[in-house]
C-alpha cells in the first residue's frame, strides 16, 4: 500500500509540473501582411520587405527588393540611358509613369510558362505603371526601352491617343502596306509591334530602316519635337527695312 501512494503521489507531481511549463510557454509569434506596390499580391514576412524610392533621370523609381544591390544598379544605369536617348518632349511623358521593379516573375504574368522581364501595365484605379522583373542575368536596356516605347504609344495621354491611331491607320487599316513587323516577338500583336519598333528606332535605327523603312519613317516623325503653340491674341510681328540713300 505504500508503495502504491509514493507512485500516485510521483505522478501528481510530474502532472503538475508539466501543467506549469506549458503555462508559461510563449504565446506564437504572428505575422503581418503587407502588399508592396498596387499589384503586388499580398507579401507575409516579419519584417516587411525593405522599399526604396528614388528619382532617377525624372522618373520615379520603387526598387521592391534589396537583395541584390548589382542588378538594381543596373536597372538604374539602363533607366538613366533610356530617358537621355529621347527628345524632351518624349522624357516628359516617361516621366509622368512611375516604375516598380519586383524580382518576382509571375508579377507580369498569371502564366508559369512566360517570365516576362518587365510589363506596362495599370492599377485597379487606371493609373498606368511600368514593372521591370529582375533576373540572375543583369536587366537589358532594351528590356526598358521596350516598355517605354509601350509608353509613349498607350492612350494615357491624348499626343499617345493619336499616335497610336496613326500607327495602326498606317499599319494595320491600310491595305496597301505590306510591311511587316522588325521582330517576331512585334507580330505578337500592334501594341507589340509599337514597343518593338520603338525599342530598334532608339538603339539601332539603321536595322530598323533596312527593313522597316515605313516604320522608321513613322518614328521619325514621333521623335520630331511638336511645333510651339502661338500665343493667344497674338499680333502679327512686322519687320522694316531701311535701305541707304
Amino acid at each position: 500500500m505504500r508503495k502504491r501512494s509514493s507512485l500516485t503521489t510521483g505522478l501528481v507531481a510530474l502532472a503538475l509540473v508539466l501543467a506549469s511549463c506549458a503555462s508559461a510557454a510563449p504565446p506564437e509569434t504572428t505575422t503581418t501582411t503587407t502588399t508592396t506596390s498596387p499589384f503586388a499580391p499580398p507579401i507575409t514576412s516579419t519584417p516587411p520587405p525593405a522599399v526604396q524610392t528614388e528619382t532617377i533621370a525624372g522618373v520615379r523609381v520603387t526598387f521592391e527588393t534589396q537583395t541584390n544591390q548589382f542588378l538594381n544598379q543596373h536597372v538604374r544605369d539602363a533607366i538613366e540611358q533610356a530617358v537621355s536617348a529621347l527628345p524632351q518632349h518624349l522624357a516628359d511623358e516617361i516621366r509622368a509613369v512611375p516604375v516598380y521593379v519586383v524580382d518576382a516573375p509571375d508579377r507580369c504574368s498569371a502564366s508559369p510558362l512566360r517570365r516576362p522581364a518587365g510589363c506596362f501595365t495599370y492599377t485597379e484605379d487606371g493609373t498606368p505603371l511600368v514593372e521591370l522583373v529582375l533576373n540572375n542575368n543583369g536587366y537589358q536596356y532594351s528590356v526598358v526601352v521596350h516598355e517605354f516605347g509601350h509608353v509613349i504609344g498607350s492612350t494615357i495621354q491624348d499626343s499617345g491617343l493619336q499616335r497610336q491611331a496613326s500607327f495602326l491607320n498606317r499599319f494595320y487599316l491600310n491595305p496597301d502596306t505590306l510591311e511587316q513587323p522588325p521582330t517576331r516577338y512585334g507580330r505578337t500583336n500592334s501594341h507589340e509591334d509599337y514597343a518593338e519598333s520603338f525599342m530598334l528606332y532608339v538603339m539601332q535605327p539603321d536595322q530598323l530602316n533596312a527593313c522597316c523603312s515605313e516604320r522608321f519613317a513613322y518614328f521619325e516623325e514621333v521623335f520630331t519635337p511638336p511645333e510651339p503653340a502661338a500665343e493667344p491674341n497674338a499680333l502679327p510681328v512686322t519687320t522694316t527695312t531701311t535701305r541707304a540713300p
